[in-house]
């Protein structure tokens, strides 16, 4: 075998290596997507069913942006109490503020498990807002990500009302936008 075969060879390797690599974090970006767009639905869902006691509660809320922007989740942000000490602090945030009471009172699915501790990690920054209106209470949710880590933030938005005697009136995803 001559040094050139082999070399043809170790580039196909590295290139059959790389394209699996490529391959499975297209597959877990798709995955993450999934799972961001589960959670709000589920949401929606909660508020659809519950937005006349959300509303009479708090009429106008905003949510922050959780975990802040600032933070560099594309490949996971976790709670900084809880993180080793050898965790890039750009990933790390404070998972108090799912605590909120905007989170609360949506009983945001996507971001708590059963026990209602949130997610040991978070992908996308997410932020809620929500009014009262002539037709009953309008939710819109916002999710933010850099999945693909160009530095672009792609976007997911959706909204839902609900008519003044609660009834629950979906509205289609607005955007769709993960790059």
């Amino acid at each position: 075998m001559t040094g050139t075969t082999r070399a043809l060879q170790g580039s196909a390797l590295v290139l059959s290596l790389l394209s699996i690599r490529c391959v499975s974090r297209e597959r877990e970006i798709k995955a993450i997507a999934n799972g961001v767009v589960a959670g709000i639905a589920g949401t929606r869902g909660y508020f659809g069913a519950e937005a006349a006691t959300i509303c009479a509660e708090l009429p106008t809320a905003e949510t922050p942006v959780v975990p802040p922007l600032d933070k560099v989740c594309s490949r996971g942000c976790v709670c900084a109490s809880t993180a080793e000490p050898d965790v890039d602090p750009r990933t790390t945030y404070d998972c108090d503020l799912w605590m909120e009471r905007e989170w609360q009172l949506l009983r945001f699915t996507g971001m708590y498990r059963l026990d209602k501790k949130p997610h040991p990690k978070v992908f996308v920054h997410h932020q809620a807002s929500w009014r009262r209106t002539d037709q009953g209470c309008r939710l819109d949710f916002t999710a933010y990500g850099d999945l693909d880590e160009d530095g672009v933030y792609s976007t997911y938005a959706t909204s839902t009302e609900t008519s003044p005697d609660g009834s629950w009136g979906g509205s289609p995803d607005v955007s769709v936008l993960w790059e």
